[in-house]
């Protein structure tokens, strides 16, 4: 005769920890991004791209610092020096 098995077993369900939010990060991408489609803008396009260009930075290095993700801080840091720099080249062409 067999042995009469026993009770099941169940595993708990797993506890994930939600990843750390890079809320920074995000403004400065947005930023970058409005002062790069907007850098023929007078100042406005300067300044959304500056703004994008600090907040990004933070963004990244608080996102370093924390372990949270930070893609989009970068892509706001390159879109900002791509803003100002269109900005400037616009500056020049019209002087």
């Amino acid at each position: 005769m067999y042995p009469q098995p026993g009770p099941p077993y169940y595993y708990p369900p797993p506890q994930f920890q939600p990843q750390p939010s890079n809320g920074l990060g995000t403004a400065g991408f947005v930023l970058g991004l409005l002062g790069t489609v907007l850098f023929w803008v007078p100042l406005v396009g300067f300044i959304l791209a500056v703004l994008g260009i600090v907040f990004s930075a933070v963004g990244r290095a608080q996102g370093v610092q924390r372990g949270a993700p930070t893609g989009l801080a970068m892509a706001g840091l390159v879109l900002g020096i791509i803003g100002a720099v269109l900005f400037f080249a616009m500056l020049l062409a019209y002087a």
